[in-house]
């Protein structure tokens, strides 16, 4: 029974059967004024479509006359006892309120204001798909004088006071911040377990004027509070504790994760004056995906201190962003620090090499007139750019730029443009220094990471050794470590199992006596896991998976402490135990591994990313062997073309993964097995 009629499961049986949910007006409100609320809402939902709105499938008048409509039956449960049912944690109950908010952006786009948002109109199916319903108050926006949006009155609606907005309760025009309110009240109760004004022990004349006039407390500030239930729907009391487990966390640790931006955000959307909440509930969802990606939020003051605290915490250390901007700033640093002092130019050489950094990294200042933050890639080109002045000239510190900026290239992924930048890299420095020296040697081994992933195994090989054979006259013996490492991996791949393991023993030894010497040096013991997987590698490729095993386990230890478990470094090693569980035929568990690095690498690499489609293909490899052919051939079709743009046709990653895929739209022919 809702505020306007009655709903029923039904069964739609004619040409085909479908399971549906089918709402009648109630014979009680049957009068002319009911029938028009019934239709209108009918007349909305023809108009609104979208994947997060319960659709309308059909509708007509029954036989005595009342109208009636068929909408997609939604088996699911609230949004708040779908939540907490599932432990989701913080940042998981965003994620799933940011396509509630997409709903109801599109609705209102389709000037439909709903009116009565409220966790039981919001319902989560059984794939975990939030799905929008009950538009039976909603109203049609009209333009007023002054050219804005508006509904009319609502006094007399069967609205929710608790999640209805002050100019509702007063029964004032509203428009679609009436409707930012009421998100922002339950997304208030999704994140603290209250709702923000305590309405539940007030009569109700009493609680509409707390909701008129009461600022809530701030969302960081009611944790500590028992709750009697969400919303008055329950009479379970909730302590802090329980709380703070339902969001996978405990009550200090989720206040410290309230405060700041979602406090400010929650504030926002809940201010008493519709013209100082968000203007659109799709500036509500912008702030909150800033929030999830570390950006700073509209809703708090764009201070200095804070923009650069937000740029900090969204680039800690471990994330790929920092570690390319340290490269970056050190790295040219020191390296023309370096070239200065070999080439002892003058004074002014070195107020132009300043000027070049500065001009460079102030480009990326978060206060910075213009336009959003630049991005990492934006910073590289402009640096790129800057290579063609009168500084670039300089052979020295031209060799010095050119090298530093291949190799972030390289890490972005953009292996075209650093393998142009490294080769000019390597021809000037063969010049400048006929000999050899360690700049020389890092161009080569940079060099041949490029190459290696452009498909050119033989140049690559032939690249390292020489970069090795380098390292070991200049006397660098902790700089051996990662060319060694490479070499190994390309014989490897090429069968020659003896000497890579040899090599990956000799490497693996050197960088357990470098973290054994200094404990608590975060790179040393990274770069331990890195040879922990490196030797598994070999090992299990020679059918050694019993020694492989306990390798990879210590290095995923390793990697989730250092990094974090959603880290592309812990993706590598979730990738390598998947094709250890593959070859001892657990294809669960390998597809559980493989589609939880799919899923870091897509977040953190993005999905053209090399990395992110070499993922894809393994995933779809284990989902064919395991029958699931529709999935793995939509994995299959991305990973292919990524591969197509990155690698050459003749590339055995790019060709392992077409014919993956052609056997999948084999299987799909009439008549295949």
């Amino acid at each position: 029974e809702g505020g306007m009629g009655s709903v029923y499961e039904a069964l739609r049986d004619e040409e085909f059967e479908q399971r549906v949910a089918l709402k009648l007006v109630r014979r009680e409100l049957g009068s002319s004024t009911g029938l028009r609320l019934f239709q209108a809402e009918r007349q909305i939902l023809a108009r609104l479509e979208h994947p997060n709105i319960a659709r309308l499938l059909d509708g007509g008048t029954a036989e005595d006359g009342a109208p009636y409509f068929v909408m997609e039956l939604v088996e699911g449960r609230p949004i708040d006892r779908y939540c907490d049912d599932h432990r989701l944690t913080l940042r998981q109950r965003l994620e799933l309120f940011l396509p509630v908010c997409a709903a109801l952006s599109a609705a209102h786009q389709n000037l439909v204001v709903h009116r009565d948002l409220k966790p039981s109109n919001i319902l989560v199916d059984v794939t975990g798909v939030p799905k929008l319903l009950d538009f039976g108050i909603a109203k049609l926006l009209e333009p007023a004088a002054d050219g804005s949006l508006v509904t009319v009155t609502t006094r007399n609606l069967a609205l929710t006071p608790r999640y209805a907005s002050p100019e509702q309760l007063r029964g004032e025009a509203v428009g679609t911040t009436s409707d930012v309110y009421s998100l922002g009240v339950v997304l208030y109760q999704l994140l603290t377990g209250h709702l923000p004004c305590d309405v539940e022990q007030r009569d109700p004349v009493a609680a509409q004027v707390a909701i008129c006039q009461e600022d809530p407390l701030p969302a960081s500030a009611v944790i500590d509070q028992r709750s009697e239930g969400f919303g008055g729907e329950t009479t379970t009391a909730r302590t802090p504790e329980s709380v703070s487990r339902a969001r996978g966390s405990d009550p200090k640790s989720l206040r410290r994760k309230l405060s700041g931006d979602l406090d400010a955000i929650l504030a926002k959307a809940l201010r008493k004056a519709p013209s100082q909440r968000y203007g659109s509930v799709e500036a509500l969802a912008a702030d909150l995906r800033r929030h999830l990606a570390g950006h700073p939020v509209s809703a708090r003051a764009g201070t200095t201190t804070y923009r650069v605290g937000r740029f900090l915490r969204r680039h800690r250390f471990g994330t790929t962003n920092t570690l390319l901007l340290l490269l970056l700033a050190v790295g040219f640093t020191t390296a023309l620090l370096r070239q200065l002092d070999e080439t002892r130019r003058s004074r002014d050489q070195a107020v132009e090499i300043s000027s070049f950094l500065v001009d460079l990294f102030e480009s990326a200042s978060p206060d910075r007139p213009g336009g959003p933050e630049p991005s990492v890639r934006d910073l590289l080109d402009a640096g790129r750019a800057k290579l063609d002045g009168a500084l670039g000239q300089e052979p020295a510190v031209r060799a010095g730029l050119l090298l530093r900026l291949g190799e972030v290239y390289s890490r972005l992924g953009d292996y075209d443009t650093a393998g142009d930048l490294l080769a000019e890299a390597l021809v000037l420095l063969r010049r400048l220094h006929p000999d050899g020296d360690h700049d020389q040697a890092t161009a080569l081994s940079d060099l041949a990471v490029v190459r290696y992933h452009t498909g050119d195994r033989d140049a690559a090989e032939a690249l390292l050794r020489e970069s090795v054979g380098l390292r070991r006259m200049l006397g660098e013996p902790d700089d051996l470590i990662k060319p060694m490492n490479n070499l190994a991996a390309i014989l490897l791949e090429r069968g020659e199992l003896g000497e890579a393991e040899t090599i990956y023993r000799e490497t693996l030894e050197m960088r357990r006596r470098l973290a054994a010497a200094a404990p608590g040096d975060v790179t040393a013991r990274g770069n331990l896991a890195t040879g922990l997987r490196s030797l598994a590698a070999v090992l299990q490729t020679a059918g050694d998976l019993d020694a492989a095993e306990p390798l990879l386990a210590e290095s995923l230890d390793l990697r989730t402490e250092i990094y974090g478990a959603d880290s592309p470094m812990v993706a590598t090693v979730l990738l390598s135990l998947g094709r250890l569980d593959e070859a001892r035929g657990r294809l669960p568990a390998a597809q559980a591994r493989f589609a939880r690095a799919l899923d870091i690498r897509r977040r953190k690499l993005g999905e053209d990313h090399l990395h992110t489609a070499l993922a894809r293909r393994d995933l779809a490899a284990v989902e064919v062997a395991l029958g699931q052919t529709a999935s793995a051939r939509a994995h299959l079709e991305a990973a292919v073309a990524t591969l197509i743009r990155l690698r050459p046709a003749e590339d055995p990653d790019r060709l392992e993964a077409e014919a993956l895929l052609e056997s999948t739209r084999d299987a799909a022919l009439p008549g295949s097995p």
